[in-house]
């Protein structure tokens, strides 16, 4: 930090530090030094068991799941050491060491924010949902596992991000690293106390790309990093296209966040003809009295493209669309509303990625917006093969403004 200071203090090209990168214990859920089974075998601190009894309603469910009989104001054995406390088992194992971890690690970041002061962050591995401690540790090393000592106990996971964020506060945030299926799932644990939220790594596949969409969107992401980024060419990288039209319109959301206006991300998986949709139908939201319903883009054949997108709340009854692959429908919640539908639909090209400044090259209308739909096409020319039958219309810039209207 001091060298930091040094050379970089003028300029602020680091932004944040990383100060340990996924904590942890791999092999065992706990130390098993002597030093640590006495620290284990000795009273828990009081300052912990006091927050733990006035705080137990506010923790993750997560927490509160693993420890059932702590709410409703329990009052721990005096002098109780780790086992008497929390019982035998994992799960008190790993809080041990997430506590000693987060403690050790507040000593460190408070070291360095008295010389430098950097927002500070601590990433986690990620425990595998249920069922996928399948093997020994080398065989699940990986792809990561549902045990503690299998994924690094101690981490900053969602069963003990409570005791990190109370045991380590000169941290802004702590982070997971996401490769697991449970995509959505740990967006929203993961904004537990409202933390900030920064995904420090995940898939660098277009199964990672259009999720970006969805934490960017949905649950303000400051960013999505995707590990590994640099093994790929640019011109092979999904997020070459993903990321370029991000950073177009990156203004705008941060823009929309700042003036507290909605935003929403959503993604739709690639799949073979024959197969089922992983996505979900519809994705749904409602902003400034509209409901909003998104779906893949409609086509004479297979849907199966991967489809990404967000829309921005411009205020009123105006509305950004970005993206490819979907359509949108746009419903008032006025009771008596009787008919809702595109009113004007503008495609937009930003003159100016870093003022965000836009200029209208189409006014769409026909097959691009179908009364009630406003369509945002891929760029995936595959979507016409298979000697399918598909409308085709041309994707543009993948940024549109929409208004709609309803009558009563």
């Amino acid at each position: 930090m001091q060298h930091l200071k040094k050379v970089d203090g003028d300029y602020g090209t680091v932004i944040m530090i990383q100060v340990q990168n996924e904590v942890g214990l791999i092999g065992d859920s706990r130390d098993r030094h002597p030093d640590s089974v006495k620290l284990f075998e000795s009273p828990v601190p009081k300052n912990l068991l006091e927050h733990i009894s006035t705080q137990y309603d506010t923790f993750t469910p997560y927490f509160r799941e693993n420890y059932p009989d702590l709410g409703g104001g329990h009052q721990f054995q005096p002098e109780a050491n780790w086992s008497q406390a929390f019982g035998f088992g994992l799960h008190t194992d790993e809080l041990f060491m997430a506590y000693h971890f987060a403690s050790y690690l507040e000593h460190v970041a408070a070291a360095g924010k008295a010389i430098y002061d950097l927002p500070m962050f601590v990433n986690a591995w990620l425990r595998a949902p249920l069922g996928h401690d399948s093997g020994p540790v080398p065989e699940t090393l990986f792809t990561g596992g549902h045990q503690p000592g299998v994924y690094p106990s101690g981490s900053p996971i969602e069963t003990v991000l409570d005791i990190w964020q109370y045991q380590a506060p000169s941290f802004e945030f702590f982070a997971p690293d996401i490769y697991h299926a449970q995509y959505q799932h740990l967006c929203e644990a993961w904004q537990h106390r409202k933390q900030p939220f920064f995904i420090p790594e995940q898939r660098h596949d277009l199964y990672g790309a259009i999720r970006a969409w969805y934490a960017i969107g949905a649950h303000g992401a400051m960013g999505v990093s995707p590990f590994g980024l640099d093994s790929d060419h640019p011109s092979t990288s999904p997020f070459t296209t993903h990321y370029k039209i991000l950073r177009d319109v990156s203004s705008h959301i941060l823009k929309a966040r700042s003036d507290g206006r909605k935003t929403f991300g959503f993604f739709y998986d690639q799949y073979d003809p024959g197969t089922k949709d992983p996505s979900p139908t519809f994705w749904k939201t409602t902003i400034a009295g509209w409901d909003i319903r998104v779906e893949r883009e409609p086509c004479f054949g297979h849907p199966g493209i991967a489809a990404f997108g967000l829309i921005i709340h411009l205020g009123n009854n105006r509305f950004l669309l970005v993206g490819q692959g979907y359509a949108v429908k746009f419903f008032s919640t006025d009771p008596l509303a009787k008919y809702s539908g595109v009113l004007e639909f503008l495609e937009k090209e930003v003159v100016d990625p870093e003022t965000g400044e836009m200029r209208t090259i189409r006014i769409l209308n026909g097959d691009e917006a179908v009364g009630t739909c406003f369509k945002m096409p891929s760029t995936d020319v595959n979507r016409r093969g298979n000697g399918q039958v598909h409308i085709y219309v041309a994707a543009g810039t993948s940024i549109a403004e929409a208004e709609p209207f309803y009558i009563k």
